[in-house]
């Protein structure tokens, strides 16, 4: 019950041992993969909180996760099912290092890389509002994971279709409709000369 607040003044690290036991709320939460990463580390800039106000989190920092085993998570069984594959029961997943910026609760994150069973790379940026419990992310599928999925080999670098995930942290939307018509689009090329074929236009973001 206490309303201290706590400051960060200087560069601080913590690392910490993540226990499976208290990650166990997290195994069928459609954001936030379960993980058996043995070891977690957050490096923090700055920042301050109050813990019983999410709208005074302010937080700068990188949150290095490393390779994590998933299973039964919404959001990636949604990017592997775009990649034509069926989801395994355990899948991992190599994280870039996040480095965040969390200012009067509301979170946003750089664009990052992940690997998904160590071959397909996504990247992924966005916002998530610990206030009222809301996200806006992109999720990018790069042009070497399309190609692998779907042996093509036409796909300029850097080339990426991506598709936004919002809603609410319980119930997250996943807007894949223009995702699938440009795979299929891409597909449908594979039939086509090589002088004749008309890419659907890379997203970006």
């Amino acid at each position: 019950q206490s309303k201290e607040r706590y400051y960060l003044s200087r560069k601080s690290a913590i690392t910490a041992s993540v226990i499976e036991e208290g990650t166990a709320k997290f195994t069928s939460h459609s954001i936030i993969p379960p993980f058996s990463a043995r070891r977690a580390s957050l490096h923090l800039d700055k920042g301050s909180m109050l813990i019983q106000n999410k709208k005074k989190f302010n937080l700068i920092g990188t949150l290095a996760l490393g390779t994590l085993e998933c299973n039964k998570n919404h959001l990636l069984s949604t990017t592997i099912k775009l990649l034509k594959l069926q989801p395994q029961a355990t899948i991992p997943v190599t994280c870039g290092n996040i480095h965040f910026i969390i200012q009067d609760g509301i979170g946003s994150f750089r664009k990052t890389a992940f690997v998904i069973d160590k071959e397909f790379l996504v990247m992924s940026k966005g916002t998530a509002n610990f206030v009222n419990e809301t996200l806006n992310i992109d999720i990018g599928l790069m042009a070497d994971s399309i190609e692998r999925a779907f042996g093509v080999s036409f796909l300029p670098q850097g080339y990426m279709i991506p598709f936004k995930v919002d809603g609410t942290f319980a119930n997250p939307k996943f807007h894949t409709k223009k995702a699938i018509a440009n795979i299929a689009t891409i597909l449908l090329l594979k039939q086509v000369a090589p002088n004749m074929r008309k890419l659907p236009a890379a997203g970006s973001f």
